[in-house]
């Protein structure tokens, strides 16, 4: 129906589910998180450190990351660091997932462009509220893309005939 307003609930049902990639070094976290978010019906891969992490999503098809904050070699924030270089907040949320519990750590991951925090251990009911969450935002945001694209090219092809026809006119 023309006019019907797009709700979240409507979004989120159309697109559910989400692959997700955690990444933490210590197999037993990448296991549980694995295990719980598969359940949920989300697809998901695990790597265990920052580099793997970042040739994964290099390749491309990853929603959201579950990023580890302290990893040996390259840190979650380092990691997260390197991910904005390339993909702005709603293209590739990351929400880190980690034994840091200050304040200061929530803080700094955040200014590095963390999307959201959570910490171990894992209260997951709050964790799948998170990832819907981020997930809803990441498909607004596809759609005001879209949305910007399909504006731009319907408002460039009648300028361009009536800016063509104008040139007799000199």
């Amino acid at each position: 129906m023309i006019g019907s307003p797009v709700t979240l609930d409507a979004l989120a049902s159309e697109h559910s589910a989400g692959h997700l990639l955690v990444v933490d070094d210590n197999a037993q976290n990448r296991r549980l998180l694995q295990r719980r978010m598969s359940r949920n019906g989300y697809t998901v891969e695990a790597v265990d450190g920052g580099e793997a992490a970042l040739a994964r999503v290099a390749q491309g098809g990853i929603d959201l990351v579950l990023l580890d904050v302290m990893m040996p070699g390259m840190s979650g924030i380092e990691v997260v660091q390197r991910l904005r270089l390339h993909h702005r907040l709603h293209e590739l949320p990351v929400i880190m997932v980690t034994a840091l519990d200050q304040s200061q750590n929530t803080v700094e991951a955040l200014e590095h462009g963390a999307n959201d925090y959570v910490s171990k251990p894992v209260d997951y009911p709050v964790l799948l509220a998170r990832v819907a969450t981020q997930l809803r935002v990441k498909r607004l945001g596809e759609l005001k893309d879209e949305f910007f694209r399909m504006a731009t090219h319907d408002l460039r092809n009648p300028l361009t005939k009536i800016l063509g026809g104008a040139d007799g006119y000199d």
